[in-house]
């Protein structure tokens, strides 16, 4: 059985935006557009955070560049993720009707941390079932999620899960990937 997929959703590198504090603690290199693309994005998320990166030295733990980079999050939000089999799942579930009903989803999601004023803390994933997020809550995320199964399918067999996610710009995403349940 197949628990879970893992998807990854990476912004260009060589695109990545942070702020000044951000990018002089990992050592990236940002030019005036990028700093500014950043500061943009900030500001169209409510992002009034301090950016410190300190909150790691708490007990004499010396935090490297690592440690922080899991919170990085897309320049872009999620509008939808959808889920489908081109095989029969369950008597609920024909061939290309979506699963996301019984898809939970395990994702960052940076909603509530950047409702605060100040600090910026460790963003611990948010696990539910994918029906029950909020549109704040896949408006800033990470770049890796889980998508878990709350059932099996009724018979084992090989199913080609096509993934679609749509961003809140309107572009659109799609891999298949095959499957032994």
């Amino acid at each position: 059985m197949v628990d879970d997929l893992i998807g990854c959703l990476c912004d260009n590198f060589d695109n990545a935006y942070c702020s000044n504090e951000f990018a002089e603690f990992t050592n990236t290199q940002q030019s005036n557009t990028q700093q500014s693309v950043f500061s943009n994005l900030a500001a169209k998320n409510n992002d009034n955070c301090a950016w410190s990166v300190s909150f790691l030295q708490m007990k004499g733990f010396q935090p490297k560049p690592d440690d922080v980079m899991c919170n990085r999050a897309l320049s872009k939000g999620i509008s939808k993720i959808e889920l489908e089999s081109d095989a029969n799942f369950d008597t609920e579930h024909p061939a290309g009707e979506s699963l996301m009903d019984i898809i939970t989803l395990e994702i960052r999601t940076f909603e509530k941390e950047l409702s605060k004023t100040s600090g910026f803390g460790f963003v611990m994933p948010t696990i539910k079932p994918y029906n029950s997020f909020s549109k704040d809550e896949l408006k800033i995320v990470g770049n890796n999620f889980y998508l878990k199964f709350s059932k099996e399918p009724t018979a084992s067999k090989n199913h080609n899960l096509t993934v679609t996610i749509t961003f809140d710009d309107g572009e659109v995403y799609s891999d298949t990937v095959a499957v032994k349940f």
